[in-house]
Formats: structure tokens, C-alpha cells, sequence
């Protein structure tokens, strides 16, 4: 009898997760009696965002689906509808396609819908990086709700198995630490020279650079406005620097951050620059050559120790997340932060220990993964 290849579909909704799990998808899409799916959703769909849906074709990972949430989240009312929405379109696709398993990434909004529509339908859920915490942002909230919901856990450190095995009904044989797949993919990108960034981004390197990605307090809404105030306040008191930065993701707040960073860049239009998406490539490229790396990206967390760069993580949003001995967390005052930024302008980074770092985390991951499908 003809063997019948298992449907395993991966939901991405944004830039930062899809670089995380890119080399990992590359290889789960060759493996053999497995029918692999990639859904593309949230963020990659949206122009202002920089269309990232099209990093993932130049990878040449096939997209099987687009599921567009069209969701406006400036405004917090806005995000239950597009949760319904979502519940309703993932509800459709898992009817008729009938995957026997979801691998579900993170803890946003979307990816709830997702893991949401799998439960009512009795359809595994692996889902990856629960048991972390970021306590200045919903995303907390649904992680944890993820996690309840899924079957299979895919954690990034030690710590996170001791937090999620205390949740109702979940199998502690059903976890495991895979670290963070991104640490072993960044050694397989070819970063730019210096040279081709200053093309790209018409900067001069031999300058300080700073690179800053500054995400909403979805929980403290008025506190993405006084910190982001703070930030920007800082950096108008340091001289003769280039300010490079990535615009948040589309969480509640993101349309005010964004206006402000453009207004911030209008100052100096040949220094400051900011970017819907720089793309791996280049966003690893820029880590590597700046002097500073700033904000509040969990990328602080994950990939920056990579390239031995101290990350200087500003104010709530990632409060309490695991963390090693380059993070330096500093509360978001503005005199707190200039004195920071310049102080770590002249430090050289070295070799750090990364907590989310697992050796042969990526085959470990597919051999986990082809043993619970079969």
C-alpha cells in the first residue's frame, strides 16, 4: 500500500519570525514523505510594512496560501476583529486542506487565530518559543494561550520547560529545547561588505552607527509614547552619528512610532534613515558593523549576541525575558539612554555565551518532528 505523506503547515505572520525559522522551513520543505505548507499572513502581506511576503520568494520557499487578516491596528478595539477574522479564514483552510500537523510560531495576534481555529478542529499544534516572557506586551498573554492550546513544544532554553510544564494538561515528554534555530542559520548567510551597505543604505560607515528597533507597549499604551519620546530625545543629543531604524511591527501604536521616527529623520536626511525591512541579509550586515544596537527587539535577545555586540534594551516591553551577559537593560529616560548609547559607542563587543543557543538545534528539530508525525 502506497504510503500517504503527512500535511505539515507553518504559519508566518512577520519579517523577525520568518528570519528566525528560514533555514529551518528550507529544510522541512525537502524532507521526504512530508507534503509541507507555508501560510503567509500578518505583516508580509502589507506594503507599509515592506511587503515581506517577497523575501520569502527570493528563498525559493513556496507559498502555499496567503491569508490576509486585513487588519488596521492603530486602535486596540481593533485587534478582536481581526482575530475573528483570522479564526474564520485558518477555520476554512484547515477544513479543506486537513493538516495533520500546524507548527505555529510565537505569540502574535495571528498565530493566535491560527492555534484558535487547530483547537475546535482537533488538529495538533507544535508551536514554537513557549514558556518566554515579555511582560510589556499582550503577546504574553498569547503566548501562554498557545501554548494551552498546542500538543507539542518547541522551547529555546531550559528555563521555559520549567514554566510550561506546570500548565494544565501538558505531557513534559512533549517538550523540548531546540535553542533558538535562528543561532545556526545566521553562519550560513553571506553578510555584506561594508562597501555594498554604503551603497545600499548611501551612509557612511566610518561614522558610529546605531541600529534601533522600538516596538508598542501593546499593554501600556501611553507608555510607548513616553518612551519612545525619551529614546528620540536621547539620540538628538549625540553628534556626528548614523541612526538606522526598523520600523515596529504592526502592533497597536505602531502609526505613531512610525510618524514620529519619520518626523526624527527629517532632522538629518543623510545620517537617519528609517526602513519598513532591511531583510536578513542586511539587518545582520548592519549588526555586524554598527557600534550600538538599541530598542526593543527580542532580536537583542536572540541574534545580536551572535556578532559579539552588546544590546542596550530600552524600557518594558521584553521585562523579564531570559536574557545573557550582553544585554543591558536600561529604563527609558532620556539622560539614562544618551549616557548609554555614548558610552557603548567606544565598547568593543566580544565573544558571549547566548542562553538560546543549542547546538545541531535544526536537525534535532526535523528528527523530533518526523518522529511525531509518523
Amino acid at each position: 500500500m502506497r504510503n500517504v505523506k503527512k500535511k505539515i503547515f507553518f504559519i508566518t505572520g512577520s519579517r523577525a519570525e520568518y528570519g528566525q525559522f528560514s533555514f529551518f522551513l528550507q529544510k522541512l520543505s525537502k524532507l521526504k514523505n512530508i507534503d509541507f505548507k507555508l501560510i503567509v499572513t500578518g505583516m508580509h502581506l502589507y506594503k507599509n510594512f515592506g511587503s515581506t511576503y517577497k523575501e520569502i520568494i527570493k528563498d525559493n520557499i513556496k507559498i502555499f496560501k496567503k491569508i490576509n487578516l486585513k487588519s488596521n491596528l492603530d486602535t486596540i478595539k481593533n485587534v478582536p476583529y481581526s482575530v475573528g477574522y483570522g479564526i474564520k479564514k485558518f477555520t476554512d483552510l484547515f477544513i479543506r486542506y486537513k493538516p495533520d500537523l500546524v507548527c505555529i510560531p510565537g505569540d502574535r495576534f495571528e498565530m493566535l487565530s491560527a492555534a484558535i481555529a487547530c483547537h475546535f478542529n482537533q488538529i495538533p499544534i507544535a508551536h514554537f518559543y513557549g514558556g518566554e516572557t515579555s511582560l510589556g506586551s499582550l503577546d504574553e498573554e498569547n503566548r501562554n494561550c498557545i501554548t494551552l492550546l498546542s500538543k507539542y513544544h518547541f522551547v529555546s532554553n531550559k528555563k521555559h520547560i520549567v514554566k510550561i510544564k506546570n500548565f494544565p494538561n501538558i505531557k513534559r515528554k512533549n517538550i523540548f529545547n531546540i535553542g533558538a534555530l535562528a543561532l545556526e542559520q545566521i553562519k550560513t548567510v553571506k553578510l555584506f561588505k561594508k562597501k555594498d551597505i554604503e551603497d545600499l543604505l548611501s551612509i557612511n560607515l566610518n561614522k558610529k552607527t546605531i541600529l534601533c528597533t522600538y516596538h508598542p507597549i501593546t499593554n501600556h499604551q501611553n507608555k510607548t509614547r513616553e518612551e519612545l519620546k525619551n529614546i528620540l530625545d536621547a539620540l538628538k543629543m549625540l553628534d556626528n552619528v548614523n541612526i538606522i531604524f526598523t520600523k515596529p511591527n504592526n502592533d497597536t501604536g505602531n502609526d505613531f512610532i512610525i510618524k514620529q521616527i519619520q518626523k526624527f529623520c527629517k532632522l538629518n536626511k543623510k545620517n537617519f534613515i528609517i526602513k519598513s525591512s532591511l531583510g536578513q541579509k542586511l539587518y545582520y550586515s548592519l549588526i555586524k558593523y554598527s557600534s550600538v544596537v538599541t530598542g526593543n527587539s527580542s532580536s537583542l535577545f536572540y541574534e545580536v549576541p551572535y556578532f559579539g555586540k552588546y544590546s542596550l534594551n530600552i524600557g518594558i516591553r521584553q521585562m523579564n525575558r531570559t536574557q545573557g551577559n550582553s544585554i543591558i537593560n536600561l529604563r527609558a529616560k532620556k539622560n539614562i539612554i544618551f549616557k548609554k548609547i555614548s558610552e557603548y559607542l567606544n565598547v568593543k563587543g566580544k565573544k558571549f555565551d547566548n542562553p538560546y543557543f543549542k547546538k545541531n538545534s535544526t536537525n534535532r528539530t526535523l528528527k523530533i518532528i518526523k518522529k511525531i508525525i509518523n
